[in-house]
């Protein structure tokens, strides 16, 4: 039974709700599926587990994203990512000139 309190001010369930408020389960702001978000504190253990999952998802080096996905972007996006990927790993990349 999650509960977590808000860091910032958040739109849910068709309301503002104001810093500080306490949203989750056994409240009047019920959070939805996948609603929670880095701007929140967990109040327990299950919601500062659900809280520090959203924060590593949210930090997760660039090498770790499936090199497929470049397939499909322009050679001058590919070039840049594999450069930050590279730079976030704390090695040196010689960008390669992109195609035309």
């Amino acid at each position: 039974m999650p509960k977590y309190r808000l860091l910032a001010k958040h739109y849910m369930n068709d309301r503002l709700l104001d810093e500080g408020t306490i949203v989750g389960d056994e409240t009047s702001f019920p959070i939805p599926e996948g609603g929670v978000t880095p701007e929140m504190e967990g109040l327990d253990d299950e919601g500062k587990a659900a809280v520090k999952k959203v924060v590593e998802n949210l930090t997760k080096p660039l090498n770790t994203a499936s090199p497929l996905g470049l397939l499909f972007l322009e050679p001058e996006v590919q070039t840049a990512l594999l450069a930050m990927a590279k730079a976030q790993a704390g090695t040196k990349v010689e960008p390669t000139p992109a195609r035309k």
